[in-house]
């Protein structure tokens, strides 16, 4: 399994937007331009240190509004939506992210949205000029929408929380229905082992495996029990795992399978019963 390089990532996204949106000029916004313009100048004049925004319109991929960006040392005039791309660490945690975001505007509909609502939160590492990795709270808004209830831009707002220790997304929505938050709330848990094969490294069978590598101390004798599997098989399950890992999440430094099911767990990829709900 190769690496996806950031421009076979973005072309992904395109695709994506595509089989969504078909023809842009399909899809007519609902917003008044005054409503924006007068959230704008509140977020202009509310915004404070170690804060920053931008909107995004999603069906050029363009930035549209910025302000802020000099807190992670860049000039907002030529910053686009690729080079904010750019910023999300390589590997699981942009991965994530991605599949969080097409789930979200694959099910966007009209009973549940609008102008800013609902807020989609997580935590995201961010590098910045320099190179360092920050740990920032987003929230993501809707900005525009289509008369079908479709998303067609969003705003997004970020604080800067400390640096980065590899912290988990713990993506929640806000302003929805309770029935819709705990069924957006679960996505994270669960969309990763429903992935497609093309798009998800680890075979059910792995996943199972990483999932009983959560209990400290379990031994491959004691996983080859519980899956009525020989000993020699597991080790070669665990070598697939850690081939998979290294490549899938950009990180040479896993050592063992246990090293990644903990990582998995830590970033939200997988729950201790989640090879039991697949």
């Amino acid at each position: 399994m190769t690496k996806k390089s950031f421009e076979d990532e973005f072309i992904e996204i395109e695709k994506f937007v595509q089989e969504l949106y078909g023809n842009p000029d399909n899809h007519k916004g609902i917003i008044p331009e005054k409503l924006q313009n007068d959230e704008l100048e509140k977020l202009k004049i509310g915004r404070r240190q170690e804060t920053f925004y931008f909107v995004i319109d999603f069906l050029k991929l363009e930035l549209t509004h910025q302000n802020g960006l000099y807190e992670l040392g860049f000039h907002g005039a030529n910053f686009s939506y690729k080079d904010y791309l750019k910023l999300l660490p390589d590997g699981s945690i942009r991965q994530l992210i991605f599949l969080l975001g097409k789930q979200t505007f694959k099910m966007a509909n009209r009973t549940f949205i609008s102008f800013l609502k609902p807020k989609f939160v997580a935590l995201v590492p961010i590098k910045n000029k320099d190179g360092i990795t920050l740990l920032c709270k987003r929230t993501i808004s809707v900005w525009q929408m289509s008369a079908e209830g479709k998303i067609l831009s969003y705003l997004s707002e970020f604080v800067i929380i400390k640096d980065f220790e590899n912290e988990a997304p713990l993506p929640r929505f806000y302003d929805v229905d309770l029935s819709l938050r705990n069924i957006f709330d679960g996505l994270v848990k669960t969309i990763f082992n429903h992935l497609p094969a093309k798009e998800n490294p680890f075979s059910h069978r792995e996943t199972m495996l990483l999932t009983h590598y959560l209990q400290n101390g379990i031994t491959a004798k004691e996983v080859a029990e519980k899956e009525n599997l020989s000993v020699q098989t597991i080790h070669s399950y665990n070598k697939k795992i850690l081939t998979k890992a290294r490549t899938y999440f950009g990180n040479d430094a896993f050592k063992s399978a246990s090293e990644v099911a903990e990582y998995m767990k830590n970033i939200g990829l997988i729950t201790p019963d989640a090879a039991h709900t697949s």
